[in-house]
């Protein structure tokens, strides 16, 4: 934790900025109540629509760059959606007076945005697609430790390629100064509605599971992440919720499960542990995997791991990674899903191959032939990579 004294303050500075600036029915940004916790990296807010959290977060984030020198860098999807996020800078200020609206002013650079506040920088708006370039802006980045990324759950179609790699990329650009005042290392704030599980984030931080059992209007820590799930009552009594009915996410504030087929966490992971596998690397950065035991054949979309036995492409093959061969693939054995023969570990990993005929088309549970090991080979294996992790953690 950072310095008792500067934490004090820090509280006592959210305190009068609610009262002053935060109406009491709207989302009250309790994730700043942790914001000095060294072992928090993301912090994820989950609410219905129109909660007030994009507006308020923005609008403290704004107020706290020139008070603290928590100064925000704006992430969007797309360089079109930088202009989104100036015109609600420019609202904030009308609505709340955070700051006055009149010395607020805005550079345009190939790779940014800067927003400038009389004679300060305030903060930085960049897009996802510029994540390359922006690591030869580091010098400007390291002073806007505060990533905010709005709307980071999408519709399907929404979300780009390497998503979650590029957020990392931007980060690294940012995190060029040891122990800062306050935070010590840069955060992450994660804002969005309940709109799907294909979302790259959710995938990277393993939260599927969590999703399922996290209890509404709640906030609860995941190893680095602080999670809050929220539904606004005040807000929805004020919408019509004739039209999509009210148990559509938009007013619920959680996600939809359909959990057919799915596997308990539990189920799932001695499966895995125990079963046999064969691994295909499907993108830079994700797998399929397949997994047998006890009759039951489970497909997961996971991280990357290197050891990985074909992958989809040329661009992605080696060696030790040939790419999958015609006669791995068969347009009738997508008709195994129509017949229930696949389990999956999450909702995330059914959405996205049931959506990808490719996906579907690969005999992937022939490929277990190929890969076949003992289960005594399996588990000797996984107690190796064990061992070694544990060595690795001591020697960091």
């Amino acid at each position: 934790m950072s310095d008792s004294k500067q934490v004090k303050k820090y509280k006592k500075y959210i305190e009068k900025y609610l009262k002053k600036y935060v109406p009491s029915n709207y989302n009250q940004l309790e994730l700043l109540n942790e914001l000095c916790n060294d072992e928090l990296d993301y912090y994820m807010s989950i609410t219905n629509r129109g909660d007030g959290k994009s507006f308020n977060y923005f609008a403290f984030f704004l107020k706290a760059s020139i008070d603290l020198e928590l100064k925000p860098c704006f992430v969007v999807r797309h360089f079109t959606l930088q202009q989104i996020i100036k015109e609600t800078i420019k609202e904030i200020c009308d609505v709340t007076k955070v700051l006055d609206r009149s010395l607020i002013w805005f550079r345009n650079t190939d790779d940014y945005v800067l927003v400038g506040y009389n004679d300060k920088e305030l903060a930085i708006i960049t897009d996802l697609n510029n994540a390359s370039d922006l690591k030869f802006s580091s010098t400007i980045l390291k002073n806007f430790p505060i990533m905010i990324y709005d709307e980071f759950l999408a519709l399907e179609g929404d979300y780009i390629p390497d998503e979650m790699l590029k957020i990392k990329m931007i980060y690294q650009s940012i995190d060029r100064i040891e122990n800062r005042p306050l935070i010590k290392h840069p955060k992450i704030f994660l804002l969005g509605n309940p709109v799907n599980f294909d979302s790259p984030v959710l995938a990277e931080l393993d939260l599927f599971y969590t999703l399922q059992t996290h209890e509404i209007n709640t906030i609860k820590q995941y190893d680095n992440v602080l999670l809050e799930l929220r539904r606004n009552d005040n807000v929805n009594e004020k919408k019509n919720n004739r039209i999509f009915g009210n148990t559509d996410s938009k007013f619920t504030g959680q996600f939809h499960f359909d959990t057919e087929l799915l596997l308990s966490k539990e189920e799932f992971d001695t499966i895995k542990y125990k079963g046999k596998s064969v691994r295909i690397l499907i993108s830079p950065t994700q797998a399929i995997a397949c997994y047998y035991y006890d009759k039951k054949y489970v497909l997961a979309i996971e991280k990357k791991d290197g050891k990985e036995d074909y992958s989809l492409s040329n661009e992605l093959s080696s060696l030790e990674r040939p790419k999958l061969r015609k006669n791995s693939y068969s347009e009738r054995h997508i008709k195994l899903y129509d017949n229930f023969f696949f389990y999956f570990n999450n909702a995330y990993s059914k959405n996205k191959i049931l959506s990808d005929n490719g996906l579907m088309s690969i005999k992937i549970e022939k490929l277990l032939k190929n890969n076949e090991k003992t289960v005594e080979e399996i588990v000797e294996e996984k107690e190796h990579d064990r061992i070694l992790r544990l060595i690795g953690t001591r020697f960091e």
